[in-house]
């Protein structure tokens, strides 16, 4: 897998970021393990659609938190980070 040549985030690594986000917002700071601190919290596996639901309550607020993790900022793009690729990553 290529992970360590793109610039941005895959699908668990977006979840993860959210539960951390959302970690802060309840006050329970940085967990170490984000999916441990969710099941423990919520009782059940992480579910996207309800961690964006209790991070961000309208699709506009969804659309503004999302977008930073797949569009480039000017400072990404300057660096050449997070444009649009044809490379193709093959497993060993």
């Amino acid at each position: 897998m290529c992970r360590d040549q793109v610039a941005f985030r895959l699908g668990g690594d977006v979840v993860q970021d959210l539960i951390r986000k959302l970690a802060t917002l309840k006050g329970a700071g940085t967990p170490a393990d984000a999916e441990a601190w969710y099941r423990t919290t919520f009782g059940g596996s992480p579910d996207y659609s309800e961690i964006l639901d209790e991070i961000a309550k309208s699709p506009s607020e969804r659309m503004q938190l999302l977008r930073g993790y797949f569009e480039p900022s000017e400072q990404e793009r300057d660096e050449g980070r997070k444009l649009p690729t044809a490379r193709v990553c093959l497993r060993s």
